[in-house]
């Protein structure tokens, strides 16, 4: 099962260069060589295991590279190792290419995966990934040889090591300076090398002239990545040409976008899934299933996600994205008033107060706080109870959320299944501090289907996974948002990425 990657021939590699250089010209002969990119909000750091934000993940991509690529329909390909088999059902071995270096000059080596992968299991903000992975028997065979080991079989394990999580980092640096110096300065092999941080506006990367993989072709000599929390002002700078590329525009603004001169977008599915979701593990709030089952048959979702998202989301009718394998429609019949006053009758009769006003906390985000403001006037008008919200910064909600402390009993969140696997679709129900329920049943079912290699077998496992999580309501699906790019015109190369996470370094100008 080896893999073992393809050289280009030399004319096609001189065909390709020519033509991308020629595409970063623009009208008048002057090359642009920086591309501009617009997020939704700011990472907390540049850590692979110390973020869980898209921000994140994406500019991950640029600063770091991963042992393989996912290709997207099932196969890999050859990164930092060139070459891969399977030992046995818990141990695969990697072959890595051989004088790469990290940023700071130093060689990447098998001690730096092993060391990757450890770190990752331990990781709060990536157990969800790298918890099936046995850091401790993980072991350098020599210096370009590493065996990278599972606790049981696990079916997405390639997917997951080709996911931002899985990107390899820099042992030594990290010990010398310490996890979060790292996170805001960090040190990878990739296409892009760290430039600076400007906090509240942006991260700036600049080309690795360095950079081992002499057969990716790198347009653009700086990637600047600015944080532009608003939505509709997203639009605006993708309008103006203050920006080159928007990663998240909001489908109301899509057409208007689309009729812009000198602008075009990009849509297509995604991997992620917003939802309303409750802590009953670390808060007993919401513990009595009857109010949340009362909460979700209150809302009208398919009136709200029309009204809000426009052609941006479709209504979630399950708990991972619809582009998965193995989802099926669990929630479609849920809007129900009548059943939703008989829900909150028994919720009040084992004890839930009526009369209080309760709190739903939220990033920010423009399109959610909108919904928001819609769910919290159907609970008032169908159930009669009082909802306010709460405003947190993605950083400090997030850190909130993955240390599991109990403080934030119910919130608007998202699930972006980057990895293109439905178990991580379902990384908030597996066990994990940020987990939603301590349902033992459940968690077994869904690590029996991780665990499962055939494919219809693993169809049904999730089918009765969607099943069991309609029937508890640990959270309340609302909407699967589909990836719109606003880019101008001029610009080629970018790739719709349904885990919100495009490979910027090939990106040029025509």
């Amino acid at each position: 099962m080896k893999k073992h990657i393809r050289k280009l021939a030399a004319i096609f590699i001189l065909a390709l260069s020519v033509s991308v250089c020629s595409g970063c010209q623009n009208s008048g002969d002057t090359q642009k060589d920086t591309l501009t990119v617009a997020f939704r909000n700011e990472p907390a750091n540049m850590d692979p295991t110390g973020s869980s934000a898209l921000t994140a993940f994406c500019i991950q991509f640029q600063n770091f590279d991963r042992l393989i690529v996912n290709n997207g329909d099932g196969t890999f390909s050859p990164s930092l190792a060139k070459e891969w088999e399977q030992i046995d059902p818990l141990t695969y071995r990697f072959y890595l290419e051989e004088g790469v270096k990290f940023h700071d000059g130093s060689e990447m080596t098998a001690e730096d995966v092993v060391y990757t992968i450890a770190r990752a299991e331990k990781s709060s903000y990536s157990s969800s990934f790298f918890g099936y992975f046995n850091g401790a028997a993980c072991k350098a065979i020599d210096k370009y040889t590493v065996d990278i080991v599972t606790y049981e079989p696990f079916a997405p394990f390639l997917t997951y090591l080709a996911s931002s999580r899985g990107s390899i980092v820099p042992k030594a640096y990290i010990e010398k300076v310490g996890a979060e110096e790292f996170g805001r300065n960090p040190v990878g092999t990739g296409a892009f090398k760290f430039d600076s941080w400007t906090s509240g506006d942006n991260i700036t990367m600049v080309k690795n002239e360095d950079y081992w993989n002499k057969d990716k072709e790198i347009a653009c000599n700086k990637i600047i990545n600015r944080f532009v929390t608003d939505t509709s002002a997203r639009a605006i700078e993708i309008e103006s040409g203050a920006v080159d590329i928007s990663l998240h525009v909001a489908g109301n603004d899509a057409a208007r976008l689309e009729s812009t001169e000198g602008v075009k977008t990009q849509i297509g599915p995604s991997y992620s899934t917003t939802y309303l979701r409750f802590d009953t593990v670390n808060n007993d709030t919401f513990a009595d299933e009857n109010i949340r089952k009362a909460l979700r048959a209150a809302i009208d979702m398919k009136t709200v996600v029309e009204t809000v998202w426009g052609n941006g989301g479709e209504v979630a009718e399950s708990y991972y994205s619809p582009v998965l394998l193995g989802w099926k429609d669990v929630c479609s019949s849920d809007y129900d008033e009548e059943a939703a006053k008989e829900y909150l009758a028994a919720a009040v009769a084992n004890g839930f107060d009526a009369e209080k006003t309760y709190t739903i906390y939220c990033s920010g985000d423009s399109l959610e706080t909108n919904a928001i403001q819609a769910f919290m006037s159907q609970w008032k008008n169908v159930l009669g109870l009082n909802f306010e919200m709460n405003i947190m910064d993605n950083a400090t909600l997030t850190s909130k959320l993955n240390e599991g402390t109990g403080e934030i009993p119910f919130v608007v969140s998202s699930t972006n299944a980057a990895a293109g696997d439905p178990d991580h679709g379902l990384f908030v129900y597996k066990g994990t501090t940020c987990t939603t329920h301590n349902d033992p049943e459940l968690f077994a079912l869904i690590n029996e289907a991780a665990a499962e290699f055939d494919t219809e077998k693993r169809i049904e496992l999730y089918g009765q996974v969607q099943d069991m999580l309609h029937e508890g309501c640990y959270t309340i699906p609302m909407v699967n948002t589909n990836a719109i790019y606003g880019l101008n015109a001029n610009v080629q190369g970018l790739k719709t990425d349904p885990g919100y996470v495009p490979d910027l370094t090939g990106v040029y100008f025509e």
